[in-house]
């Protein structure tokens, strides 16, 4: 038997209720690492954002951080991303390389890499799967 990993698969959401449509693989180790502080920088901010009552202040540094997101998105997401439809800039298809440097798009790039380190990370039934019949790790060939 052959373990076949799909790369590259579809990604759909909205932006200004409009529908979008890409491509998007799973990260690699370097992308990963170098997405992941942000990433945890974020989920504080949000956290301080629901316990505050100076939501002004957590607002500001919660955009900070996400316009933070966008420039480490600029390395990462023109190998992670291809094929989008559904978004012109300036009368051109979208790139990953143009959302990334839009400021407007700041949502809309904090959405993909939400997406793509979800996709890239094992789910409990590849743990499962990845685990002999005594709980141990499969042997490979």
């Amino acid at each position: 038997m052959t373990l076949n990993i799909i790369t590259w698969e579809d990604f759909e959401t909205t932006l200004q209720g409009e529908t979008i449509t890409m491509q998007i693989s799973k990260l690699s180790r370097d992308a990963m690492i170098t997405i992941m502080p942000c990433l945890k920088q974020a989920g504080s901010k949000q956290a301080d954002l629901e316990a505050s009552e100076d939501k002004a202040t957590i607002y500001y540094e919660l955009a900070e951080t996400s316009l933070e997101m966008q420039k480490i998105a600029a390395i990462v997401l023109p190998a992670h991303v291809k094929d989008i439809k559904g978004l012109n800039i300036d009368g051109e298809p979208a790139t990953p390389e143009a959302i990334c440097s839009a400021a407007w798009a700041v949502n809309l790039v904090v959405t993909i890499l939400n997406k793509l380190v979800s996709i890239s990370q094992l789910t409990e039934v590849d743990v499962k799967n990845s685990k002999g019949p005594s709980g141990g790790s499969s042997e490979t060939e």
